[in-house]
């Protein structure tokens, strides 16, 4: 039973990788409603590359990351499919499907903050953000359950946004660990940030996410920021609080 599953998951793998490139465009304007698209897609999704782009006024792209992927057929010998991911020429993941689900390993990679904070729907991510997003660590693996383990980090260098008048906020990192149950967030703040951040952020399947976050840094970025998250945040002297539930 287990030898015909493998030459399924191994069918299906090729099957795939053989379909058009273009189809990552389709999924990714799916996924993001339109922001976010591949632009000049080309090959296939066993070889290809296209460029992540940002959808403007009037559909037109621009175009701000590379990527490339190469599907590796000895993967499958070991009942897995296997892509190898390349951003602007460099080695940025790898990512593994299997039986049993599917994970992504070997994660460095940067991006620019401003395109990626924009595909997100929520109106707080489209206030100018900007900066450089970084991942690195060992990755995250999951099951076909959404039941995930792993760690990584997350970094925001150079932040800065159009709604304060700080030409830039500091650099911030997440340590992120999911142990199967939940995932959690550890966030700090480089000692010179102008704005400080520190805390945690529990996310559990059914449950509204657990906050308990305080900001600090200059009176002008607190008094700026205070009215903006009051709905969210208590002012506690030179700081504000967020605490959930």
């Amino acid at each position: 039973m287990k030898r015909v599953a493998l030459f399924v998951l191994a069918l299906l793998c090729v099957t795939v990788a053989a379909a058009p490139s273009v189809l990552l465009d389709s999924a990714l304007a799916s996924a993001s409603e339109g922001r976010v698209r591949l632009a000049s897609p080309d090959g296939s999704l066993w070889h290809g590359q296209g460029y992540l782009a940002q959808a403007g006024e009037g559909k037109q792209l621009k175009p701000w990351l590379k990527l490339g992927w190469r599907f590796d057929p000895p993967a499958l010998l070991h009942g897995e499919g296997a892509w190898d991911v390349e951003a602007d020429g460099k080695s940025a993941a790898r990512i593994v499907l299997g039986l049993d689900g599917w994970r992504m390993e070997g994660l460095e990679i940067t991006l620019p903050a401003q395109p990626l904070f924009r595909a997100v729907a929520h109106p707080a991510f489209h206030f100018g953000w900007r900066g450089w997003l970084e991942a690195d660590g060992k990755g995250l693996e999951c099951d076909w359950r959404s039941v995930c383990t792993g760690n990584f980090a997350l970094s925001w260098r150079a932040a800065s946004t159009d709604i304060l008048l700080e030409p830039r906020l500091g650099d911030y990192r997440a340590e992120v660990d999911a142990d199967g149950s939940s995932l959690s967030l550890q966030l700090s703040s480089t000692a010179g940030s102008p704005l400080q951040i520190s805390g945690r952020i529990d996310l559990s399947p059914g449950l509204s996410p657990a906050l308990d976050l305080t900001l600090d840094g200059k009176p002008a970025i607190i008094d700026r920021l205070a009215p903006l998250i009051n709905s969210i945040a208590q002012r506690d002297g030179t700081r504000l609080r967020i605490r959930s539930p």
